[in-house]
């Protein structure tokens, strides 16, 4: 199921302005440009998912009254950091509600000019906003998520089919593919051990992948997480060489040229296939603990996936997987079970 989120296509790109009119960027070949490349994108047999971010908008334009409001009541603005220098770059202003409904109406009647049924809503499902400006559009976190659900739900019958991030709340409900499932714990708290909740909840429902596998900074864990959440991949590409994109809001797109990574995406692609070919799309039943670093997680299809994240190997039960690896073994004879795919 080879799913294609098209980024930074409108307007002035990533970062963009309103899209309640919005247009294909003239920067990248203009309409002729867009056609034959949706028409490639579909011939080959993949969705395409035209990505518009309709919850911001960029700060440099004139304040006015579509923003949200912070406590403060500042403008409420979302920045990115660079990770090395802490450095704050891209902010991008929320849009209030009556703000976000235009946004939201003006991306997809430009879609309905190419007959484009498949969306990704940016930030959708990851962020909900509140809104404290001492106006009409005041609105708290939770009445901004119920009518976000409403919204999705509205299109969704109109016969959209949403690709979103993270599925908050609700918002997953109504999301054909969700994005960035989160698949370990975020560290907050101290606790023994990550239990992948949100996959739980999701597989056998929804298409789901993890974090963006090439901007990994542990390739091998991370791909084991995967394996064990039964999430599929997530890559992200760009044609522009990342260090012209270091003084810039994309500068965290340092891995992600093509033609540079294309062996390792194709590596570490057939290896989470490998992994979930008989898994993927269903529903997990269970998943425990083994042992100190050893997971278990069954699915309804009578297969369980055993993740190993300890240095040595582990063999019990007529269960062996290797150190840093996974198998695959029946379910529920584990004293017989056959396993399979544990790779080096």
């Amino acid at each position: 199921n080879l799913g294609v989120k098209l980024s930074g296509w409108t307007n002035e790109g990533l970062t963009h302005s309103y899209l309640e009119n919005a247009k294909v960027s003239e920067l990248l070949g203009g309409e002729t440009s867009f056609k034959s490349l949706i028409k490639a994108i579909e011939d080959s047999g993949a969705k395409v998912y035209p990505d518009g971010n309709v919850q911001f908008t960029l700060k440099d334009e004139p304040k006015n009254d579509d923003w949200a409001e912070a406590l403060d009541r500042y403008d409420a603005c979302v920045y990115s950091y660079d990770e090395m220098t802490f450095e704050q770059f891209g902010p991008k202003a929320i849009l209030n509600m009556n703000a976000l409904k235009r946004n939201l109406n003006g991306y997809l009647g430009l879609l309905d000019n190419y007959n484009i049924k498949t969306v990704s809503l940016g930030e959708i499902g990851k962020q909900v906003n509140a809104n404290y400006a001492r106006t009409e559009d005041y609105m708290e976190r939770q009445e901004t998520l119920e009518n976000l659900e409403a919204i999705l739900k509205e299109k969704v019958d109109a016969g959209y089919s949403i690709m979103g991030v993270n599925g908050i709340g609700k918002l997953g409900k109504y999301m054909s593919v969700i994005n960035d499932v989160p698949v370990k714990s975020a560290q907050y708290d101290k606790c023994d051990y990550s239990v992948p909740f949100a996959s739980m909840v999701y597989s056998g429902h929804k298409d789901i992948t993890g974090d963006i596998i090439n901007l990994s900074n542990n390739d091998r864990k991370d791909l084991l997480n995967m394996i064990e959440s039964g999430v599929g991949a997530q890559f992200q590409f760009t044609g522009e060489y990342y260090a012209d994109l270091n003084n810039t809001t994309a500068r965290e797109m340092y891995s992600t040229v093509y033609n540079d990574i294309k062996d390792y995406v194709l590596e570490d692609y057939n290896y989470l296939k490998t992994a979930l070919k008989d898994v993927y799309g269903q529903k997990i039943i269970a998943h425990e603990r083994v042992v100190d670093g050893v997971f278990k997680t069954t699915y309804a299809n009578n297969k369980a996936i055993f993740v190993n994240y300890n240095l040595t190997d582990y063999n019990a039960n007529g269960v062996t997987v290797k150190a840093e690896s996974y198998a695959v073994a029946d379910y529920p004879t584990m004293e017989t079970a056959t396993t399979t795919g544990g790779a080096e």
